[in-house]
């Protein structure tokens, strides 16, 4: 049997781990020009300082997710047992 982890692609964990939210007045000029219209939460890396939103993607994304990490926690119940 395969085991699969459900984890973020490189580094993205730890780096949402320092991820801090800032405002928008704040990072504007460094957005690109459709950002600034389109979205207004935004997170920054105390690390490095790389500016975050939450993309057009995540409302697809999240529900996927959700159901995997249901999925992962009911077949470690399961493997318990």
């Amino acid at each position: 049997m395969t085991t699969r982890v459900l984890a973020p692609r490189g580094g993205q964990a730890e780096q949402a781990k320092r991820n801090r939210g800032v405002c928008k007045a704040d990072i504007e000029q460094l957005l690109p020009l459709g950002r600034r219209r389109t979205y207004h939460s935004f997170a920054r890396c105390a690390a490095c300082g790389r500016i975050y939103w939450r993309g057009a993607h995540s409302k697809r994304l999240e529900p996927i997710v959700a159901s995997a990490i249901r999925a992962a926690a009911a077949a470690g119940r399961a493997g318990s047992s």
